[in-house]
Order: structure tokens, then sequence, then C-alpha cells
């Protein structure tokens, strides 16, 4: 096939998957009620509800504006042949074709961030202080970026080098060496990030409240899982919003809270937050969420190696010489489609594990804890009560508020 029909079919592909996620979002914020669902009256004054709702609709306008700029700055990109222009930049400055492929990938980089960078700006120092959520201030923001970017330069650096060099020097069987490699890599920084990458952007200082200590200890003791350390994160010097997490793995393992989560929920609902996110580990949700990202990056790389040495794919970006970092670019435009769809599999399964997580938890704690500390999580972060299920099927990783409430309601009984 020549470049003028991959150029047809990419450019198709880039206005479909706008057109569906405009639609998806058009379509969720007509779903917007002005009416506060009955069993959340109790925790969501009417101001409240009013605020979520303005919140909701005008984060989507900003997301949508920045999907269409960067849209359309891709298709004059591709229609004026300025990929090619960066290409020939990357080249001028090394011959090595890894360090070609790495700069290019570092200079369309810059380009979406010096895009993207105004639309951050307006996210955090306008509508997330509009509505109360961001306590980050401009030195933090500046500071977290400059050391997102040297992460990114690093490690991203050193992932765009193994591709290239494996993907030229290994052939047929170069997506088994790309996946093996890049798996080892994402297994390297699971296991580092809790100790080297998240310290750089928050302080970790072990919990101090005793009594809640042993609560967690207690619970994590009865589920099976061998806790090592918890912590307390500043989550407050950047925002408002409250959440948990568990990191790590093997003697790195962590547990980390918002403060503003202690500060927002009481013992018994702290304490049932963490038994669900204990149930992901108990059911192996993890493990088995690890498997299929493994696979989806199987299927990525399989497909890419089907690309990469067709030079019509890159011609079709305007890119006058063909490299495998001008095809990966192609290629990865053109994977979109069956990216999507990933996606909505992705998603799926991980709805299915939220609702089996909650079911597990309340072998541990009572509904009641759960559904409050769902309740106040959702009113303190104001997040949409009302989803449309369309837009839940394709994007939503968790059951809407609703849905959870009910189905816990239903299961009280069992406690």
């Amino acid at each position: 096939m020549n470049s003028y029909y991959w150029q047809i079919i990419i450019l198709t592909i880039i206005f479909v998957h706008l057109g569906i996620n405009l639609w998806l979002e058009i379509l969720n914020i007509k779903s917007l009620k002005t009416k506060i669902p009955p069993f959340l009256q109790d925790i969501f004054s009417a101001e409240k509800y009013k605020q979520s709702q303005s919140y909701t609709k005008e984060l989507t306008i900003l997301n949508l504006i920045e999907k269409i700029i960067i849209t359309s700055l891709l298709i004059i990109a591709i229609k004026l042949n300025l990929f090619n222009y960066l290409n020939k930049i990357s080249i001028s400055i090394s011959s090595n074709y890894l360090f070609q492929g790495t700069i290019f990938f570092f200079l369309l980089f810059i380009c979406i961030e010096l895009i993207s960078f105004p639309f951050e700006l307006i996210q955090n120092f306008y509508l997330e202080n509009k509505y109360g959520f961001n306590k980050m201030s401009f030195k933090i923001f500046l500071q977290d970026k400059i050391k997102t970017y040297i992460l990114s330069f690093l490690l991203g650096g050193i992932l765009l080098i193994t591709i290239f060099f494996i993907f030229k020097n290994f052939g047929k069987l170069a997506w088994l060496y790309a996946f093996l490699g890049v798996s080892i890599f994402m297994f390297i920084i699971q296991y580092l990030a809790p100790k080297i990458i998240l310290p750089l952007f928050n302080k970790f200082i072990p919990i101090s409240d005793s009594s809640l200590k042993q609560k967690i200890h207690n619970l994590a003791q009865k589920i099976g899982y061998k806790i090592q350390d918890i912590y307390i994160m500043d989550g407050s010097k950047r925002t408002t919003k409250a959440n948990a997490f568990l990191t790590g793995f093997g003697k790195y393992k962590k547990i980390a809270l918002f403060d503003n989560l202690v500060n927002t929920l009481s013992h018994q609902e702290i304490i049932a937050v963490l038994a669900h996110e204990l149930a992901h580990f108990k059911l192996k949700h993890i493990f088995k969420q690890i498997i299929l990202s493994l696979a989806n990056l199987a299927i990525f790389l399989i497909t890419l190696q089907l690309f990469l040495h067709q030079p019509n794919i890159s011609k079709a970006l305007g890119i006058e010489y063909p490299s495998i970092h001008a095809n990966l670019l192609a290629f990865s435009l053109i994977f979109t489609p069956l990216s999507f769809i990933l996606g909505i599999m992705e998603n799926f399964l991980s709805r299915k594990f939220e609702k089996q997580a909650d079911m597990f938890a309340l072998k541990f704690v009572k509904s009641q804890d759960l559904i409050s500390a769902l309740k106040k999580l959702a009113q303190n972060n104001l997040s949409n009560l009302t989803p449309h299920p369309i837009y839940v099927f394709f994007f939503y990783s968790h059951p809407p508020l609703t849905k959870r409430i009910k189905y816990l309601q239903q299961n009280s009984s069992s406690i």
C-alpha cells in the first residue's frame, strides 16, 4: 500500500477517535441530573451537588478543548510535513540511529508539552483553585514538572534506545526480545518506585497514630498481607483530594495514606478503605492486571513488528527518510483503534475486580463504614454521581458510586 492510502487511513483513525471521544463526553455531560440521588442526600447538600456538576462540566470542556487543539495540530503536522522537520533536526544532531530516534521522540515530547502546559496551568491554578482543590504553589508545580522531565528523559531514553536496538538487530524474534526487555524494565521501575521515585515528589512519614496503626496491622494479619511499612503521605501540599494506595514488591511494599484521607475519614472508614485495597492483593487482582498489561504489551509489539519495516507508513506522515522511530510513531497512530478496544476490556475487568474487592472487604468491615467512606470521598472530590452508562462502559475503571452503594447495601445483612 502506498503512502497516500496509509495517510488516509491514519487521518480517518484520528478523526473517528476524536469524534467518538467528543460524543461520549457530550453524552456524559447531558447525563448530569439536577436532583441528588436519594441515598446521597445525607452527605451532599444542594450547593455541594451543584458544585460537583459544575466541576464535571468545566473539567470536561477544558479537556475537550485540549483534545480538539492537539488533534488539529496533529493533522496540520501531518499535512505540512512537520514531522519530517523534527526528523531532519534529529539527523543533524546525531548520525547514530539510536540517538536519532531518541532525539526525535524527545523533540516530539517537548512539542506536546508546550501545547499541554497552558491547559495544566488552567486546570491547576484556575479550575482546581475555583473548587478548593489546589493547594500547590507555582514553585512546587514547576519543581514537579522538572523532576518529571528528568525522569521521562532518563527512563524514556533507556527504553527507546533498547527498543530501537532490538528491532534493528534481532529480526523476526525482535518482538519477543523487546517484550522481555520492556517487561523487565517495568518490573524494575515498580520495584524501586516506593524507595526512589515516589520520595522525589512526596514525603512519607511513618504513621504516628498508634491506635490506627494497630488496627491496620490487625486487618492486614486477618487478610494475610505481610505488611512492612505504613506511611502518611503529604498529599495536602498539592490537593485536598484524598486517597490511599499499596505500592512496591517484596521488602519494598508499603501502604501509603494521604494525610487528607486521615483527616477526612474516621478510623473505621479508613480501615474499610484499606480492606478494599488489601482485597485486591488477596484476590490476586494486581497479579492478574500485570498479566493483562503484559498481554497488551505483547499484542502491541507483535503488531508493531508487522509494520515497522514498511517505509510507506512513515512517508504517510510526510517523513522523507524511513526509519524505525518514524515507523514507530506512525504505527502508534494506526494502533489507536485496537488500543481503544483493549482499554474498554481493561476497564470492564477493572470494574469487575473493584466489585469483588468491595464484597471481599465486607468479610472484615461493616458495609456502612465502607459506604460512608465512599460517600465522603465522593463529596470531597466532587465526583460525578450520575455518569452516563455508555461513558462508564468505555472509560470507568470503577463502578459508579450509586451502583457500589446499592450492592453494598444489598449485602449488608451478611456482615
